[in-house]
């Protein structure tokens, strides 16, 4: 008898961790959207509008800011525009999540497309979906025609 009781406890543990984990995601699927339409959209309107300055320091987190100056963001972007023409908009595609369950990091990858006048742009935007307002952690992208990602400021 206590050998059942066991068993039934533990998988009651299991089916309580699944529907977690469950309806977790769930939050995360429109965590994502608020996401992509609050600070990408944001973030997206400032390039295409030449702010790179007002992007830089309104839509990216600390992190991302210790590793690439301001300079560095504005020239490159700069260059992008010089090389692949105005910025035109932005596409979704997919998003993925990234959590430790023992921890509170979460972080929501949303990739997409960038549209230049020249050329598209494949890029990933990983965003901490703990921090309000959301703030852009990494940008990473590839500016060949593969979805290949490699580190840029994009």
């Amino acid at each position: 008898m206590k050998r059942i009781l066991i068993v039934v406890a533990v998988v009651g543990a299991v089916v309580a961790l699944i529907v977690f984990i469950f309806s977790s995601m769930k939050a995360v699927t429109a965590q994502a959207e608020a996401i992509s339409n609050d600070v990408i959209t944001r973030y997206v309107g400032l390039l295409e509008s030449g702010q790179y300055s007002e992007a830089y320091d309104s839509c990216l987190a600390a992190s991302f800011q210790e590793t690439t100056t301001r300079v560095e963001f504005v020239s490159a972007h700069a260059a992008h525009a010089a090389e692949y023409g105005s910025l035109s908009g932005w596409e979704q595609t997919t998003y993925e999540h990234e959590a430790n369950l023992f921890s509170s990091e979460s972080l929501i990858g949303i990739r997409g497309v960038l549209s230049y006048a020249n050329r598209d742009v494949f890029v990933l935007y990983k965003v901490d979906s703990n921090v309000m307002p959301y703030r852009i952690v990494e940008i990473l992208g590839s500016p060949g025609a593969s979805t290949t990602l490699s580190h840029g400021v994009w």
